[in-house]
Formats: C-alpha cells, sequence, structure tokens
C-alpha cells in the first residue's frame, strides 16, 4: 500500500463572534439553537485515507551490513484496475481533458502515429514498486517519514473574522516591528484611483484589499490614540521573531502560483492582487487577533484570512517521536539503513527494485487484451493538511483544533432593554501545548473503481487508459548486503507473510478511487556468493518471511492498523470522499462537507467539529461517517462530550473578569454588571478628580496596560511616559487611583530603581 504524508517531497504520496478571539457577544449561530440549516444524511462514506499512528519512537543508529547478497524473485498481480501514465505524450485520447494518458511502457509515444489504437507491452516502474514497499516498510517497522516535507508550512483559512485592527511602524532605533492599536472606516473599491496600501488617506493608513467577487470596500485603518492623545502600542515584534515570520507567510500565500513567489492563488493576474507593495509600505495596516492565554498574535492583511501557525511540521515530528526525515549517517531509521538516505550526507540503497514486466512474455506482440477501457478519473488534488479534524489527533473535549490553538466556548447571560434574557456564547481560544499528528497516510482498498460520469469541468480531469484486474507482472528485487532479520522482515512486507490473501499494496495513480490494489503472490530469493576464483555463484535460497516485532504496546497498535488499512478482503465501496451539499449550483462538493462538519453545531463563526476521522482500529461499525445536506438538525457527531469552557480570567481584549465569574458560578451578565459599574466608577473619578488638578482629571489608568509598560519601557519612550504620568498622579491623587495602590508599589520600586 502506498504511503502519502503532510506534504510530499518527490510527490511520493499523493464565521459569529463579533469581538473576535475571546470577545464577548455573538453574532449569530450562538448556543445550540440549531440554526444552522444543515443536517446529516442517510448516507455513508469511508474516507478513503486513514493513517498509521505514530506514537512510538523512531530509533536510529549506525547502518549495521550484513553478509546476505542476492536477489528476490517476485510475482504480483493487480486485483483492481492499475494506472501509471506514460508521459511521453499528454492528449493521447484527445483533448477534451486537461490530461489524456495511456498506461506506461517503453514506447516513446510522440514518434507513434495513432497512439489511442497502439498497445505497448505495459511496465511498472520500479520507482512506483520501491515507494510501495519502502511505505510499508515505515509503518511496520516504525521509520521516519521520509517522503515528508517537515519544512511545509502549516496554515488553514480562518474561520472567524479578525476584529483587531491595527498599524505596524518600524522603530528605527531598534529595527523591530510595532504594532499599534487602531480603529477602521471603509473605503469605496469605486474610489480606488490610485491609492495604495499604506499611504495616508483621509486621517488614517490606506489598505487596498484583494480581489473578490463580493468585495464593496477597501480600508483606512486609524491610530485609536489613549486618554493622553498617544499611539496605542500593542505589541513588538522582532523581524526574526516567529509572529513577523509567519506575517510574511501570510502574505506569500496571497501570491500567483505562476509568479516567482510561490502561492496558493491561481486565478489569474486580474483575479488576485496579491496585495502588492504591501510590505513595503512604511506604516503597513493589519488584522490581528491573540490567543487568550497567550501573546502569541497572528497578523494578517485581512479579516478573513489565511492563519499560518506558529508551529512547523518539522517540530511537531520531533516532538511525536522524532518521525523527521532521517539526515545524518550516524543516525539513520531501520527503513532509511535499507533504502538509502540523500541530502547533504548520503547513504547508498542496499535495494534495487527492477521495472515490472508481464508475467506471460513469451514474446507476445498483442497487448490491447492488458489493457482496460478509457476512462476519467474523479477530480485528484494533493493532501489538505489544513483539515485537522482529519490529520491531526483529536484533541479531546476540545470543539475546534488546529497546530497552535484549540477553542470552547462559554456560556453566558446577558439581556435585552427590556429585561429580557438573552443566552450567549463566548469563544475561549488557548494554546495547545501537544498536538500530535494522525500519522502515515495510507488508501483504503475498494472493492470496485470510481468512473466519472460528470461532464462538468473537463479541465480539471484526467483521462487514462488503465491495465486491467487479474493480470500478472514479474519483477526482480536486487539487494546487498543483508542481515538475515533484514531480509526475514523485508519477505514479510512483500507478501504478508507467504500470500496471505488477505492484505495488499496500492501503488499508481488514483488509490483513492479504488485504482491500484495489487498483491505480491510470490518471492523466491536467491543468494550470491563470492567463489575462490573470485566468480559469482547464484543459487536459490530458503527464508521464512519474518513479521517485524513491534518494541512497545504503541508499535504493536499501528501495526495492526497498518495490517486493517491493507485488508482487501473487507474492502468495500463505501469507500469515497465525503460530501456534504450547501444547496449550491455545483451541488454536493467535498468542500461543503468539511464547511458543514464546522458549522452544524453552532454557526459559521462559531466553528465546532461534528465529527472527527476514525481511526482504522475503531470498528467496523465506526468506520463510516454520513453525508450533509440542507436542513435542520443531526447535530451529535463522534467526539463523545465536548467540554464547556470556564470563564476565562481575561479575554485578548485585556478586559478583566470579575473573580467570582472566573471562579465559574456566575454567568456573563455579572460581567455586564461589572463593566458597568466601573464606567460609573470612572466617571465619579473623573469629577472627583477636578480638585486635584489637570493631570488627574483626566487620566484613567488600565492595570494591563501598566503591567505592560513596565514589561518594555527601557525600549519604549511611550512606556515611560505612562508610568511617570501614573506615578505622578497617584502620589497626587492617591484616593482617586486606591484600586491600584499595588499596582503603583510595584511600578515606583521598579521603575524608579531601574
Amino acid at each position: 500500500m502506498s504511503a502519502g504524508n503532510y506534504g510530499n517531497r518527490g510527490g511520493a504520496g499523493n464565521y459569529g463572534n463579533r469581538g473576535g478571539a475571546g470577545n464577548y457577544g455573538s453574532r449569530g449561530g450562538a448556543g445550540d439553537r440549531g440554526g444552522n440549516g444543515y443536517r446529516v444524511t442517510q448516507e455513508r462514506f469511508i474516507n478513503p485515507y486513514n493513517f498509521v499512528s505514530i506514537n512510538d519512537a523512531v530509533r536510529r543508529g549506525p547502518v549495521e551490513r550484513g553478509a546476505l547478497s542476492g536477489a528476490i524473485a517476485c510475482e504480483l498481480e493487480t486485483l483492481s484496475p492499475l494506472f501509471i501514465p506514460n508521459t511521453t505524450r499528454d492528449k493521447v485520447f484527445g483533448d477534451t481533458y486537461a490530461h489524456s494518458y495511456d498506461f506506461f511502457s517503453y514506447a516513446d509515444l510522440r514518434r507513434v502515429k495513432d497512439p489511442g489504437s497502439h498497445y505497448a507491452r505495459p511496465i511498472i516502474p520500479g520507482s512506483s514498486l520501491r515507494g510501495a514497499i519502502r511505505g510499508a516498510c515505515e509503518a511496520a517497522l516504525n521509520g521516519c517519514m521520509s517522503t515528508c516535507d517537515d519544512e511545509n508550512t502549516l496554515y488553514r483559512r480562518s474561520p472567524v473574522p479578525r476584529q483587531g485592527y491595527g498599524i505596524i511602524e518600524k522603530d528605527t532605533d531598534t529595527g523591530e516591528r510595532v504594532l499599534y492599536r487602531a480603529s477602521k472606516a471603509k473605503w469605496p473599491i469605486a474610489r480606488r484611483a490610485g491609492h495604495k496600501t499604506g499611504e495616508t488617506l483621509v486621517g488614517g493608513i490606506y489598505l487596498r484589499g484583494d480581489y473578490g467577487p463580493n468585495t464593496k470596500n477597501d480600508a483606512i485603518m486609524k491610530y485609536a490614540p489613549d486618554q493622553n492623545g498617544d499611539k496605542v502600542e500593542v505589541r513588538r515584534f522582532g523581524e526574526e521573531s516567529r509572529e513577523w515570520a509567519n506575517f510574511i507567510e501570510v502574505w506569500r500565500l496571497y501570491q500567483q502560483r505562476q509568479g516567482p513567489i510561490k502561492g496558493v492563488n491561481q486565478l489569474g493576474p486580474d483575479k488576485h492582487s496579491g496585495y502588492k507593495g504591501y510590505l513595503k509600505a512604511e506604516k503597513i495596516p493589519v488584522y490581528y487577533t491573540k490567543l487568550d492565554n497567550s501573546d502569541f498574535y497572528y497578523l494578517a492583511p485581512a479579516a478573513m484570512t489565511k492563519e499560518v501557525f506558529s508551529r512547523t511540521l518539522k517540530e511537531l515530528l520531533e516532538k511525536q517521536g522524532g518521525h523527521n526525515p532521517c539526515e545524518r549517517l550516524a543516525e539513520v531509521c531501520p527503513v532509511c539503513a535499507l533504502f538509502g538516505l540523500a541530502g547533504e550526507e548520503a547513504l547508498a540503497s542496499r535495494l534495487m527494485f527492477r521495472d515490472g514486466v508481464p508475467a506471460a512474455d513469451g514474446g507476445e506482440t498483442d497487448w490491447s487484451g492488458w489493457y482496460d477501457t478509457v476512462r476519467v478519473l474523479p477530480i485528484l488534488s494533493g493532501p489538505k493538511v489544513s483539515a485537522t479534524e482529519f490529520y491531526m489527533e483529536d484533541a479531546a473535549g476540545a470543539s475546534y483544533f488546529n497546530y497552535d490553538y484549540f477553542v470552547n466556548y462559554y456560556n453566558y447571560k446577558e439581556y435585552d432593554k427590556t429585561g429580557r434574557l438573552i443566552p450567549k456564547t463566548a469563544a475561549v481560544r488557548q494554546s495547545l501545548e501537544n498536538p500530535r499528528l494522525r500519522g502515515r497516510k495510507f488508501y483504503w482498498h475498494r472493492k470496485s473503481v470510481v468512473v466519472d460520469h460528470t461532464a462538468s469541468y473537463p479541465k480539471q480531469r484526467t483521462e487514462v487508459r488503465p491495465i486491467k484486474a487479474k493480470k500478472k507482472f514479474r519483477f526482480e528485487i536486487v539487494f546487498d548486503r543483508l542481515t538475515r532479520d533484514e531480509l526475514e522482515s523485508l519477505l514479510w512486507l512483500l507478501t504478508f507473510g507467504d500470500a496471505n490473501g488477505i492484505n495488499a499494496h496500492k501503488i499508481g495513480y488514483g488509490k483513492p478511487y479504488g485504482y491500484g490494489s495489487v498483491r505480491v503472490t510470490g518471492a523466491e530469493v536467491s543468494l550470491v556468493t563470492l567463489n575462490d576464483d573470485l566468480s559469482l555463484t547464484r543459487a536459490a535460497a530458503e527464508f521464512a518471511p519474518k513479521m517485524p516485532a513491534p518494541t512497545s504496546p504503541a508499535g504493536e497498535t499501528s501495526l495492526r492498523e497498518y495490517l486493517r488499512l491493507t485488508d482487501y478482503a473487507k474492502a468495500s465501496d463505501e469507500v469515497r470522499y465525503p460530501r456534504g451539499d450547501k444547496g449550491g449550483r455545483n451541488g454536493g462538493t467535498i468542500y461543503d462537507w468539511f464547511g458543514i462538519n464546522k458549522e452544524i453545531r453552532r454557526g459559521a463563526f462559531s466553528p465546532e467539529f461534528n465529527y472527527a476521522l476514525p481511526k482504522p482500529l475503531d470498528g467496523e461499525a465506526n468506520l463510516a461517517l454520513p453525508g450533509y445536506e440542507r436542513g435542520d438538525g443531526g447535530k451529535g457527531g463522534n467526539r463523545g462530550d465536548i467540554k464547556a469552557a470556564a470563564a476565562p480570567e481575561a479575554q485578548s481584549s485585556g478586559i478583566p473578569l470579575p473573580a467570582k465569574a472566573a471562579a465559574g458560578g456566575a454567568g456573563m451578565g455579572t460581567i455586564k454588571e461589572m463593566r458597568e459599574a466601573k464606567a460609573g466608577a470612572r466617571d465619579a473619578a473623573r469629577e472627583a478628580a477636578k480638585g486635584f488638578g489637570k493631570t488627574a482629571a483626566r487620566a484613567v489608568y488600565d492595570r494591563d496596560k501598566l503591567k505592560r509598560a513596565l514589561g518594555n519601557y527601557q525600549y519604549n519612550p511611550q512606556s515611560r511616559k505612562l508610568l511617570t504620568g501614573f506615578i505622578s498622579d497617584f502620589e497626587a491623587a492617591p484616593e482617586q487611583y486606591k484600586d491600584l495602590k499595588g499596582t503603583y508599589e510595584s511600578v515606583k520600586g521598579r521603575y524608579k530603581n531601574g
């Protein structure tokens, strides 16, 4: 079975909270009112791919070579149609579709006059066989994830709009980037003219938005000053910081894919502008948000945006058993010790896979009986690592989770002007301490192949002519200096224990749709020995396949998962991609299923996963998931109890909560009352302060801002100004600021003495 990973190195495998993160107030879809407009259907599907877990640490060490050299003669049978393209010529069967390929052969189809009527001798490339067997070895021997691009950017489109507005400037003294708080005004796109991002316009900084069919307005960000009229510093970023690097990466992802900077947009230069000149502006207008228990900021040029995560795939793999691709000769996993290592430190492979040829090759010239009918493959795409509900271990009890943080919802109460109770929810976003990847990606077997009968979007489809099922090939693996354990394990991985008639591999294209199931039905070993006269002798030898022995319970679980995923005897036609129908003109789509799966519980801007991908060993009845369609109801999913969030001590807006609410006994109505009481107290303080002089009358201090200023006053003139004014005002009117007495003592002790 062929392995795919989280972004392939070499192609081996194939919203509303009004206040943003943590703010109070919900703009729809609050609570579980059921007004989401969707329901589950009777349709069931088993997602085409699943994962072998990677919870056992990789064992690495120097290569230990053995004394066994020779070859393994193998027989292979196709259990389903198989397709591997001959890319010497595209449009073999016409130009209706984006691509039109014949099966792989040694023929150069550019030299064939009528390739559609030409049946060449079919060949299975050794590279395809090698990739499938290497994937099997990595799963069963707990090797590294060699094809995984661990430098791959992890990101996902944010499910909620960012409601923090800011302007970034560069501090010429320190070289840091400084984020200042701002407010936002609209600027109709009809008045864009020649205005560019970063220029001053109507008292603010202009932000020219990207193209969008529903775009009506650009934005003007205006500094939101404090009570003294000074700019409010929110955060400083070094240009080497992860936050700044992620901001650059978010911008990069908006660039044209065909341009010099690779991105994810590819609608043409008249569609996506990629925020031209954005990062070159002296004053960069941004949208931002942060987590409720972290000072990490997410910056972007748009409210609804791509969100680049602070963790890289490499970091996740390192923490999860060290499954990064091997890099050093002194420390290689058991699989790289066999298959070799590429990079700065290279290691030659001790296995060479020769091409597979028809087993009935006895001088035949007519191969037409080996070929199946020409058909169209359904649209295929690359791995969607952003689908964390499938690619990550379920963060138990969390409503929503990704590679950085998880979300839960805190229920509270508000009252309208008439005193009517209004139940509401607030999103609480907290950093996820130990995010875990699901593991190595493999495709389930299917009883029959999916044939695409859809005529729409022909330029996104590929036309192919595969090889029929029940055709036999033979190939050879030449091995060099293996140990006995390595050879016996390799034999088992080829045949699953002397061709057990149950398990099978997958190779080639179309694996999600049932193509490429193959079984190695025989493997005969011959050893090469060196004679006294330096000649070589090759003779048959008996070696029994030996199942690899797991070194831990986690390793045993992974091996069982691999055997279940490769079980052809349990192949099911329920294996297909999920479909969700939002009522659009294109009918049900995979994209709609993932969208509905996040919003069926609470609404579009309050994401909560309804289903997560089942594990291979969850039981036959639990492997299938439902489809979605428009309607009302059907919430619940397979994720058990979702834990309600405790009242946070402080939200990202910086508003402190009362202690009794944080203890969990009070509702959000208490918070509203607290705010009203604080507002009244401030007004009363202003009136009382009139007799203490002008400075005292105008100054209202926030405890959290003072603490932040105390942390950066050494390089921030605005913080020094704030602290000096606070000390002076407190000493002039201690009664007015008596609730800040502890803060005053801390500030005076550290600032005055520092």
